[in-house]
């Protein structure tokens, strides 16, 4: 009985994550996922892939590649903390001109 629950309870809390999942969270999935090369039979990141991604984010997106950081996707992973990176050096390099 309490195994029952445990397993209705997962697949509850489960169900509600995907559909609490934002419209914008799946765009830039799919981004992701239109632009992830093949290699040697394995998917993974290229430039076109953060090119891409890097294209169609700004400073309203940082939650939501903050999100992608946490998916489960290894590919979606690594693009969304390199496009967080590339994000956050623009920025260092704007306050850098700026103080000068």
């Amino acid at each position: 009985m309490h195994r029952t629950r445990h397993i209705l309870t997962s697949f509850l809390v489960s169900t509600i994550l995907l559909i609490a999942q934002s419209a914008r969270y799946r765009e830039l999935l799919a981004v992701i996922d239109r632009n992830t090369g093949l290699a040697h039979m394995t998917r993974g990141v290229n430039m076109y892939t953060l090119y891409a991604l890097r294209s169609c984010v700004s400073d309203r997106d940082i939650p939501v590649l903050r999100d992608l950081l946490r998916d489960k996707d290894r590919v979606s992973r690594m693009a969304a903390a390199s496009v967080l990176a590339d994000m956050g050096a623009r920025r260092q390099e704007g306050s850098s001109s700026a103080d000068r």
